[in-house]
């Protein structure tokens, strides 16, 4: 399904943003192994995320995946399968739970802020809830 495609991709945007943050230390300074004045200059560059593309792709899933794809599921997909088997409506809470923290993590990205990044325990929560995407 292409809506699952999207998804994908939007791992791998948080992905590639939480790679880049954790090269920044806690003094905001980039940190990476052997790295020596020449190389730092090209991983502060790298390690520079504007909040602004988190908040974006956070959007982009509360929007389409959420109020889109996962609405159409819970309305439609997941009363019937529930009404299938015991087993099957198990499965659907299990999926009702994974959107419902989904829409948490979506709820703590949609929040974050350049100055949040600066700060080390925000950035962490932040490299968080991507990760847990």
């Amino acid at each position: 399904m292409r809506e699952h495609g999207l998804v994908l991709r939007i791992v791998g945007v948080y992905d590639e943003c939480v790679r880049r943050l954790e090269l920044v230390n806690a003094t905001g300074a980039t940190s990476a192994p052997g790295a020596t004045s020449a190389t730092s200059a090209t991983s502060a560059t790298r390690a520079k995320i504007p909040a602004k593309a988190i908040v974006d792709t956070a959007t982009i899933v509360r929007s389409f995946v959420e109020d889109d794809h996962e609405k159409l599921e819970e309305e439609f997909v997941f009363p019937r399968c529930a009404k299938l088997s015991p087993a099957l409506a198990e499965l659907v809470k299990v999926l009702k739970a994974q959107h419902d923290a989904g829409r948490r993590l979506t709820d703590a990205l949609t929040k974050v802020t350049d100055a949040s990044l600066a700060q080390s325990e925000a950035r962490a929560k932040a490299v968080d809830a991507m990760k847990a995407f």
